[in-house]
């Protein structure tokens, strides 16, 4: 099995690349994956005082060694591409441990058209309030674990690809094949007439376990990106915000 990794901002795309992408039998893209937080918390028990009380590090390293492999056994292909913030040095200093010759696959969009695409899913009658609160609240971890994990990818040279999300909805078949080329598959083509929403091995989404909707696909095919980020956010935001993208 190769295993491989992508890392994205939110509101980029993730979804809608992996409902693409899992059309093609040669690869299935994971959905939110926990595997970045159960790689590091198998891997730190070693520094834990009840495993130095009977310190068996080749029963750990059994688990790591055939952490993916046991994970996505039931998947029954031989591409996986994990999604999590693998790039994140948190996570990345365990994984580059496990897996020597890793692939990224990454996904960005602009932080501000991030900001403009909460607005336009949730409509919020104070735009400003609500943009700080995305900043600061419940969305400020996966924000900025991305931001971080796109950025150490890049800063210390990695192996990547890089899919802007306007590149991704105006010229789908160029990205993905794209991808398909890195990672040395197959490319198949998807029918963007016929866009499912995210499902693998007939499990799907529950955005009812958190506080929106965030994994809802429109099936009526890709619409073109036309963001523009001066129409949607107010003067304040954009003076604020409008470095945050100067380190990629």
């Amino acid at each position: 099995m190769n295993i491989y990794f992508l890392t994205g901002m939110p509101r980029a795309g993730n979804t809608l690349f992996g409902s693409l992408m899992n059309q093609n039998p040669n690869i299935k893209v994971s959905p939110n994956s926990l595997n970045a937080v159960l790689l590091r918390n198998i891997i730190k028990i070693k520094h834990e005082q009840v495993f130095k009380n009977f310190p068996d590090y080749k029963g750990v390293d059994n688990v790591v060694d055939n952490f993916f492999n046991n994970y996505y056994k039931h998947y029954n292909c031989e591409n996986i591409l994990d999604r999590a913030p693998w790039g994140h040095p948190e996570y990345h200093l365990f994984l580059q441990d496990v897996i020597k010759d890793r692939k990224y696959v990454v996904l960005y969009r602009p932080f501000l058209e991030v900001l403009s695409s909460f607005v336009i899913k949730d409509k919020p009658d104070d735009i400003e309030n609500y943009c700080y609160k995305i900043i600061q609240g419940q969305h400020a971890s996966v924000i900025m674990d991305n931001l971080i994990s796109i950025e150490n990818i890049i800063k210390t040279k990695q192996n990547y690809v890089l899919i802007n999300y306007k590149d991704l909805v105006n010229e789908p078949d160029v990205q993905l094949k794209k991808v398909c080329s890195f990672l040395k598959i197959n490319f198949v083509k998807p029918d963007y007439n016929n866009i499912k929403q995210f499902s693998i091995n007939g499990i799907t989404y529950d955005d009812s376990m958190l506080s929106g909707v965030f994994h809802t696909l429109d099936t009526n095919g890709i619409q073109e990106s036309k963001t523009v980020v001066e129409d949607i956010l107010p003067e304040s935001i954009i003076n604020k915000f409008k470095d945050f993208d100067v380190r990629f």
